[in-house]
């Protein structure tokens, strides 16, 4: 298990200064990340009315949300309009599939983790070797000759089944912080 404590360990830093540099370069980002996932539902609300959605629209929508959220009416935060467009900024809001990135990202990682933590022979060259492909082609094509489909079931029931792992592990601590207070 000390081995799986170092490599987390080892990602966990350095994964650091990219997170780090997502922050510095789109600060904004975590004041609208609730936002983000209301925004999505609307999108496909306007799409289904028959609706464009266009610049002013999503200026109204996201600054109606930021209100909201901010409590402008009640007088907790003023929101000007000036911020109501602080959604350009946020590539998260109009680039297609930025956010399933992420997950396919983690649940692809998961898999090779699992594979590399197992011993499984030749897992550590795979994932070495899609770092050394770089961005020479198609993230999904390099994963998947790899060996992690990410068209198939496999990969999702994986991370589901490492996320009810972690959440067992969570009820067993549980019990004892609470004694202990």
């Amino acid at each position: 298990m000390r081995l799986a404590h170092v490599l987390i360990a080892a990602g966990v830093l350095l994964l650091l200064p990219s997170g780090l540099q997502i922050f510095n370069a789109h600060p904004t980002l975590y004041t609208g990340e609730t936002s983000a996932r209301e925004q999505a539902w609307l999108q496909i609300g306007s799409r289904e009315r028959g609706e464009s959605l266009t610049g002013d629209g999503i200026t109204k929508i996201y600054g109606d949300i930021l209100k909201r959220y901010h409590g402008d009416k009640e007088g907790v935060v003023k929101i000007d309009d000036l911020y109501t467009v602080e959604w350009a900024f946020i590539p998260h809001f109009y680039n297609r599939f930025y956010v399933f990135q992420y997950a396919t990202s983690i649940t692809a990682g998961n898999m090779f983790a699992t594979e590399i933590l197992k011993g499984t022979p030749g897992a550590r060259d795979r994932y070495l070797n899609i770092l050394k492909a770089g961005g020479s082609r198609y993230p999904y094509e390099l994963v998947k000759e790899a060996g992690v489909d990410l068209a198939s079931p496999a990969p999702y029931q994986a991370i589901a089944a490492r996320m009810n792992d972690i959440m067992d592990q969570i009820e067993v601590i549980l019990p004892k912080g609470k004694a202990a207070n």
